[in-house]
């Protein structure tokens, strides 16, 4: 039943637009896969069901090393040779019906298909530096304005149906939808446009106000969907925005412009989330990011040390 209703919802979720992502849903199914799967076997249901969220995680986004650190950093927050078998083996075997499903229906199983980047020269080694402590402020705010938006929804509007919120998202979303189609949907589009060099700073702005509002709103009126491919599209309007403004002084050669894409995506995920290895492993595995992966790796732990000096806890 889970699996099924969580399908019908999470595709209701995509084709409308609401601003969040497959790959909660897909970590839910795998570990709904993993429960049935263990009935008979309580000492292993926990195990078997890590191993079933890591290969739905994997599915979701591509990336099948960045799904066995999923185990580690999000689901038990915690390290055993136990989680390090089944999450691997899980997602082994789950990446590999993927990649055979996309070979027969002609699909890439990467989640983006990005260029390989430029790479990033030493003596700009500080624009890093800044990008994250930039993305780690922005994900300090976002962090607060998550949990106030939460508080409003489950206490103030506690007395307002469910049906009445969740079809008040649906029709806030086609409203903005209908103004612009940047501010809808997952964000996957948006990313893409981002690392081609789109955008005008004003408009970043716009994207990033508007699409946060709308998923906080949505989340947290339990909308079936996810936050990783948001959170990746809020890092990129941000890392964008810095992108701009540097190459605008001349401080920055216009080829980097999607270095910097790359380590605001990086930064917030790993800021936002507290998952730090698995925004490095990500930028690496999908990102094209190997290049450049010690300036990515400034961005994300400056953008980490902002919001744990603040002590700020993670939204997820």
């Amino acid at each position: 039943k889970s699996i099924v209703f969580v399908f019908g919802s999470a595709m209701l979720t995509y084709l409308c637009g609401v601003p969040l992502g497959n790959e909660g849903p897909s970590v839910q199914m795998g570990t709904a896969v993993g429960r049935g799967i263990v009935r008979k076997h309580p000492a292993w249901d926990r195990y078997i069901m890590t191993g079933g969220a890591c290969a739905g995680f994997a599915a979701a986004t591509g990336s099948p090393f960045t799904g066995i650190l999923f185990a580690f950093e999000e689901a038990h927050r915690r390290f055993s040779p136990m989680i390090v078998l089944t999450s691997a083996t899980a997602v082994a075997a789950g990446s590999a019906m993927m990649q055979f499903l996309c070979l027969l229906t002609d699909m890439e199983y990467s989640l983006f298909a990005f260029p390989e980047l430029s790479v990033l020269p030493q003596k700009f080694f500080w624009t890093s530096l800044a990008v994250g402590v930039l993305v780690g402020f922005a994900a300090a705010i976002f962090t607060v304005a998550y949990r106030r938006i939460r508080h409003l929804v489950k206490h103030t509007l506690a007395k307002v149906p469910f049906t009445v919120k969740i079809v008040s998202i649906f029709l806030l979303t086609a409203c903005v939808g209908f103004v612009s189609g940047e501010c809808i949907g997952s964000g996957h589009h948006l990313v893409d446009e981002l690392m081609e060099g789109h955008g005008v700073w004003y408009l970043l702005i716009v994207w990033f106000l508007v699409r946060a509002a709308l998923l906080l709103f949505a989340n947290n009126a339990d909308v079936t969907g996810g936050l990783f491919v948001p959170t990746l599209a809020f890092g990129a309007v941000l890392g964008a925005l810095c992108g701009d403004i540097l190459t605008a002084t001349g401080i920055l050669p216009a080829e980097y412009h999607s270095v910097m894409v790359v380590i605001g995506i990086a930064s917030f995920l790993g800021a936002a989330s507290r998952t730090p290895l698995m925004a490095l492993a990500f930028a690496g595995e999908a990102l094209c990011g190997l290049s450049n992966l010690l300036p990515i790796t400034i961005g994300v732990t400056a953008a980490y040390l902002v919001v744990e000096t603040l002590g700020i806890p993670a939204f997820t």
